[in-house]
Order: structure tokens, then sequence, then C-alpha cells
């Protein structure tokens, strides 16, 4: 988790579980998720990840 500190990210928004749980181990960690956007659509997520604008993660065996 500690690599995430400083990372631009690109994730659902927060009310999600999975935002939830990313939040959570952020906090955890002592660092703050820097979301720079946040979207449901997966064009929406992967175009700016495409683009360079943030990092985004694959959370497994969880649901919405």
């Amino acid at each position: 988790m500690q690599d995430l500190g400083g990372l631009l990210l690109v994730l659902i928004p927060v009310d999600y579980c999975r935002r939830k749980m990313v939040e959570a181990e952020c906090t955890e960690a002592l660092i703050k998720a820097q979301v720079v956007r946040a979207t449901t659509s997966p064009e929406g997520i992967l175009q700016p990840v495409a683009e360079g604008v943030g990092a985004q993660f694959y959370l497994n065996g969880t649901s919405d």
C-alpha cells in the first residue's frame, strides 16, 4: 500500500464497496488516496489510465 502514496488514481465512486475497501486500506497504511477521477464506466476508467492521467488497480473477489 505504501507504493500508492503519491500516485494519482482513477477509481470507482465512493459509494461502492470496493472503493470503500481501497479507502480503508489507505487509511490503515496512513496514506491518502489521491483520486483524480471517479466513474462507474469501464471506458471512463480505462481511457484516462491509457492517457496517463492516473493509475487504476483491480480488486478481485468483492461485490458492490
